[in-house]
């Protein structure tokens, strides 16, 4: 599972923060999170619960595997500008640009194989934006373990 590995495995996934690493068989893809500060306030002020997105079937499960209904599911989700790749092609070295404009992920964009010269280096140009206004997000259990384990 290229996502849980140790960053300093040869294997690790490639996906730049904040995207999120999504086990595939055999492989992997990058996901843009969703935007918890997306949720449009009642009229009581109060947000009412956002519908659960696949980005936290990902975030929660280390051992989650993406199969087709996963992308089916992401296709039908909406998103907003902040949970999808930045919109330029260019693929310099900029923040401002990513491999996949305007996706919310990967999958269907670079080559199928992560570990591909081509694949790897699509990956990590994957660029999701950050919402300089939404409250600063804790990591997520997955992140935090990785990150645990690089420190060893």
């Amino acid at each position: 599972n290229e996502c849980t590995v140790s960053r300093r495995n040869s294997m690790a996934h490639q996906c730049p923060p904040p995207s999120l690493c999504v086990n595939t068989l055999g492989s992997y893809e990058c996901l843009c999170p969703t935007d918890d500060a997306s949720a449009v306030a009642t009229s009581s002020g109060r947000q009412p619960p956002r519908p659960r997105s696949v980005s936290d079937d990902v975030a929660e499960n280390p051992d989650f595997v993406a199969l087709t209904s996963f992308w089916e599911r992401l296709r039908s989700e909406t998103r907003n500008a902040w949970e999808i790749s930045l919109g330029s092609s260019s693929r310099s070295s900029s923040q401002s640009s990513s491999s996949c404009p305007n996706a919310s992920s990967t999958h269907g964009c670079c080559d199928s194989d992560g570990h591909s010269n081509e694949g790897a280096a699509c990956r990590a140009s994957f660029h999701c934006p950050v919402d300089p206004c939404a409250p600063p997000q804790a990591p997520s259990s997955r992140t935090a373990r990785a990150n645990a384990r690089d420190r060893t």
